[in-house]
């Protein structure tokens, strides 16, 4: 039974008149009389019992008349959400420690305002474990610091990120120094899987240096203070200590022979499905909208 001749079955059976139904469906009496027809004849079943006066619906007729009804209904609903522009959902979104403090407040309530009706799930971790999440799925993107490695993923850039050096107040580093000075230092650094820190050390073996920190952290608050009280010294993204560099809690350092800067991207898996949400995302103007967010901590 399609859904026509199931709509033409109601009617007839609200109205009991052939005529009538046909009326209210914009259709010839004929047509509905031979829809009724095609159904019994089908079915090998007898909806109505046919009088001079009119007809009567029988047993059979009553029972497939309430299942008619809830799966007209069961079809008006989906098709009502099908061509409902709303967008709903859950949407898993991952973020590097940095960028989480960083921009993914912000984009989380421009997100919410636009898709008021999206359940939006967040997730903060290394760049290592969030490549992870996104090879299985358990993520839809992720925004990480410089480029991803897995060729299953694909990043596409969003905004420019510079790390920079930070030492104690206190500490005899000069203001400019070599990359080989700064690995005399004692170094602390954020946590094996921390695309910092896979930055830093790649940048450190391509000029032939090695270094061996003495304090790890997933934590770069954890880190600032410890720089602060000149344990050592750090690499950080700008963003989140450029303000406490003008408050006097740590000083900024300047490399004279290699360049900190590096691309935030925004990341998917390769195969998946790209819904109208995760196009907008990739055409989000995050520049513009994120990369002069002052940082209150």
């Amino acid at each position: 039974m399609t859904e026509r001749h199931m709509r033409i079955f109601v009617e007839v059976y609200n109205c009991l008149n052939m005529t009538k139904a046909a009326e209210r469906l914009n259709m010839t009496q004929p047509a509905v009389t031979k829809a009724i027809k095609d159904i019994e004849d089908f079915y090998g079943i007898r909806l109505f019992e046919r009088f001079n006066k009119g007809i009567i619906p029988t047993e059979k007729g009553k029972n497939v008349y309430n299942q008619a009804l809830f799966v007209l209904s069961t079809y008006s609903k989906l098709e009502k959400e099908l061509k409902d522009n709303t967008i709903t959902g859950i949407l898993k979104i991952g973020a590097t420690i940095s960028l989480g403090i960083y921009m993914l407040p912000s984009f989380v309530k421009d997100l919410k305002e636009k898709f008021p009706g999206l359940d939006i799930r967040v997730d903060i971790e290394n760049g290592k474990a969030l490549e992870k999440k996104l090879l299985t799925n358990a993520l839809d993107i992720a925004f990480i610091e410089g480029p991803v490695q897995d060729k299953d993923l694909v990043g596409k850039r969003i905004m420019l990120d510079k790390l920079v050096v930070i030492a104690s107040p206190r500490s005899k580093i000069k203001d400019v120094v070599t990359l080989a000075e700064l690995s005399s230092y004692p170094m602390l650094l954020r946590e094996k899987g921390s695309v910092t820190r896979r930055y830093i050390e790649s940048m450190f073996i391509s000029h032939n240096l090695t270094i061996d920190p003495i304090w790890e952290s997933e934590s770069s608050y954890a880190i600032i203070n410890a720089v602060h009280e000149d344990i050592g010294i750090s690499i950080l993204p700008e963003r989140i200590v450029s303000h406490l560099d003008l408050v006097g809690w740590v000083r900024m350092i300047k490399i004279s022979d290699a360049s900190l800067e590096r691309v935030d991207h925004i990341v998917i898996h390769r195969h998946k499905y790209r819904s109208a949400v995760i196009n907008e995302l990739l055409d989000w103007d995050y520049n513009s909208r994120y990369m002069n967010i002052q940082n209150i901590y």
